[in-house]
């Protein structure tokens, strides 16, 4: 992924490796600066800056729509030389429980001024939830026939909402979002059920919408085998859990 803009006398180029990138990998490439100028500059204050976006805040040229800023630059008193070009090699961690890219929010590559990224060149990312969690999404769509309506960023989580199966077992299942990430090497699924439940108001008996929430922290070895396959009798175990759970909850 390339991209290329230009603020006089200078030509910032940036160069990303591969055009996609999970959660918990790196993010490499190279900035290169050139100097159309018959001066020496300054090159310190020029860099590259990781940072979630809101893409119409973006557009609208307001600042509070950047955040979570990570940034490396020259260093402080390198000079480029009149007509000449200067490289930077850089490279970003992806948090396992970072931001996903998503329609309107995500992160960006910024290149350019280091205190000033609504004036230089950006590059929207295309970053993919870590693999282990599309293995787990893949393992309850199969196995219980729930199917994901959406991914979203939520608080440091990805958002996963689900359309239903119905059926006997789901029958009073409205809703159900997963709050799921990878933290210090452990899975943390937070289960966010609407239910369906009958009640007595004023003599007669009436639906209300209850709220069933259930959290679990699974360890590596719950969820993970050998070779960073997906342990999946620990994962169907632990969905089970949940299930079995919400299944049995009284009507009334």
């Amino acid at each position: 992924m390339k991209g290329t803009f230009f603020k006089q006398p200078l030509e910032f180029s940036v160069d990303i490796q591969g055009e996609s990138h999970r959660q918990g990998e790196s993010l490499k490439g190279s900035l290169t600066l050139r100097n159309h100028s018959d001066e020496e500059l300054d090159l310190g204050q020029y860099g590259v800056s990781l940072a979630q976006t809101d893409a119409k805040k973006l557009k609208a040229k307001k600042e509070k729509g950047i955040t979570n800023k990570q940034q490396l630059s020259f260093k402080q008193g390198e000079k480029l030389s009149a007509k000449g070009e200067a490289s930077l090699e850089w490279e970003f961690k992806l948090p396992t429980d970072g931001a996903i890219s998503e329609k309107s929010n995500g992160p960006y590559i910024y290149y350019g001024a280091t205190d000033d990224l609504l004036e230089g060149g950006f590059l929207e990312l295309s970053i993919l939830p870590i693999e282990i969690l599309e293995k787990y999404i893949e393992i309850f769509e199969n196995f219980f026939r729930f199917k994901r309506k959406s991914l979203k960023n939520k608080a440091g989580f990805i958002d996963i909402q689900y359309t239903c199966p119905g059926g006997k077992d789901f029958a009073r299942v409205e809703k159900l979002n997963q709050h799921i990430r990878i933290i210090d090497s452990k899975l943390e699924v937070k289960w966010l059920f609407k239910v369906n439940k009958l009640g007595y108001e004023a003599g007669s008996v009436v639906e209300e919408k209850v709220d069933r929430n259930f959290d679990q922290l699974l360890e590596k070895k719950q969820f993970m085998d050998f070779g960073d396959f997906p342990n999946q009798d620990g994962i169907l175990a632990s969905i089970k859990e949940v299930l079995e759970q919400v299944k049995k909850y009284e009507i009334f």
